[in-house]
């Protein structure tokens, strides 16, 4: 998948999101169908802290050519990221403690917008300012997978992001 592309469909992912979280009432955002499962806002939350890291990391590749180096293997596909990602973390393993929504605390529906917006904004700045190659060989690590190419995680970030949107979708319908 080329960049332009990826790129465009996270841009309309998350202004889909935006949209539908503009659309919702702070007491659906902070439901909880039962204390084990994730209210909206906790799903948003938790994209906010998986996306931030990212954002900040595509903004200084330099940082990832020091600390990781360069990729040594086939750039993977869409489908594969998201097979591995299924594969390896499934739903049973869930997250690891540092991406658990609890870290931002409470927030108003519009601190919680503005933030999933600005977090996005630098996201999809910074990755667009890599070249294809630097995409396809500078590496980052993902807590439970490990080290993914740039591109990769471009994959992933749209993927993890779709599955919680339906997740916040189906808490919607029970709502």
């Amino acid at each position: 998948m080329t960049t332009t592309a990826i790129l465009d469909q996270l841009k309309t992912e998350f202004t889909t999101i935006e949209a539908f979280l503009n659309s919702l009432s702070e007491q659906i955002l902070v439901y909880k169908e039962t204390d084990s499962k994730w209210s909206i806002s906790e799903n948003i939350q938790h994209l906010i802290l998986s996306t931030k890291p990212l954002a900040m990391l595509y903004g200084n590749p330099a940082i990832m050519l020091e600390k990781w180096g360069k990729c040594n293997r086939p750039a993977r596909s869409y489908q594969e990221v998201v097979d591995l990602y299924l594969s390896d973390i499934g739903v049973a393993r869930g997250t690891t403690k540092y991406y658990e929504p609890a870290i931002l605390g409470q927030q108003t529906k519009q601190e919680l917008i503005k933030n999933f917006q600005d977090t996005n904004e630098a996201f999809l700045n910074n990755a667009q300012s890599l070249s294809e190659e630097e995409l396809d060989s500078h590496q980052i690590p993902h807590p439970l997978i490990g080290l993914m190419t740039c591109r990769a995680f471009l994959y992933f970030t749209h993927y993890h992001t779709t599955r919680h949107f339906e997740t916040i979708k189906g808490i919607v319908k029970t709502c």
